[in-house]
């Protein structure tokens, strides 16, 4: 979930997350129609998305999940002075570690 809401700025049911062979999460989302609607590519075109994507860019998908990682992994420095912050600033806050974005 923390991933999920750290890329798309939410979270909810029903959640879909995509991992790599060493269990690190490159996609995710919540409800993903079964064709293409309300602005969202449907299930099957997002599974055929992935697919194209796992196969030409593996490494960069490696690399991007890794980073996002490691920055969900700080998240614990961040104090509590972050508590009552929107989600968005929140995120800021945890990604940058900057003073102003707490403000």
């Amino acid at each position: 979930m923390a991933y999920v809401q750290a890329t798309t700025g939410g979270g909810g049911w029903p959640m879909s997350v995509w991992l790599t062979p060493d269990l690190k999460p490159f996609v995710g989302g919540t409800y993903f129609p079964p064709e293409n609607r309300y602005g969202r590519p449907g299930f099957p075109v997002l599974l055929e998305r992935i697919a194209d994507a796992w196969r030409s860019d593996r490494q960069k998908i490696i690399q991007s999940s890794s980073e996002v990682l490691e920055q969900l992994a700080k998240q614990e420095h961040v104090t509590a002075s972050t508590a009552g912050l929107p989600i968005k600033r929140y995120w800021r806050a945890v990604f940058f570690n900057s003073g102003a974005a707490l403000m």
